[in-house]
């Protein structure tokens, strides 16, 4: 039985997993694309933040041109479902490495900045970047999961087996999502504006 032919009752499990996956992917693909493209944008900046967290300084440079090629790669493989599962550990493993440098330079008392999205944000690795850091881990772990055992984890698939008022539901909650996004980042505007710190 397919499951667009299932009653609203029995809450088509593995259509519901398939959406989760896909909404996990798109999150870590929108992040790691953002990430990517501020510090292609700001490479002297991704460079001293290398430096800082104790990359060699002939080594820093290097650094500062791969890590965006490496983000915007994992975002890439995060979209199309033949290359999620693929997407899912680099961007796995792009998070560990940036989670193990965070960690090691806090056990010795150092806070550099961790310029993260390049100019669009940039503030003292703390551990409150740990607990984000470990959180979009998890996220990783679960894009991963869901995209291995998913059945169809394909957006387009996904959405032709909704029905009217479940695609009208999909709508609200995408607009609420986007007005919380930019409700979020103007806040976080006003406040920095008005010389509120975060950490």
């Amino acid at each position: 039985m397919r499951i667009r032919h299932l009653q609203p009752r029995n809450l088509r499990p593995a259509l519901v997993i398939s959406a989760l996956t896909l909404v996990a992917r798109v999150v870590l693909a929108g992040l790691f694309a953002t990430a990517g493209v501020a510090k292609l944008l700001d490479r002297e900046g991704t460079r001293n933040a290398a430096l800082d967290f104790g990359t060699p300084k002939r080594l820093a440079g290097t650094l500062a041109a791969l890590l965006p090629v490496a983000e915007l790669t994992a975002a890439g493989l995060l979209l199309p479902a033949a290359t999620a599962a693929a997407g899912a550990v680099a961007a796995l493993l792009l998070l560990a490495v940036f989670t193990v440098a965070i960690a090691w330079s806090l056990a010795r008392g150092r806070a550099p900045e961790c310029h993260c999205f390049g100019q669009l944000h940039s503030a003292p690795a703390s551990w409150k970047t740990l607990v984000r850091n470990s959180a979009l881990c998890g996220l990783a772990i679960f894009a991963f999961a869901g995209s291995v055992t998913a059945h169809d984890a394909s957006g387009v698939v996904w959405l032709g087996e909704l029905d009217g008022p479940e695609l009208l539901a999909l709508g609200t909650v995408v607009i609420a999502a986007a007005l919380l996004v930019v409700g979020a980042i103007t806040a976080y505007a006003v406040a920095a504006g008005a010389g509120f710190r975060w950490y």
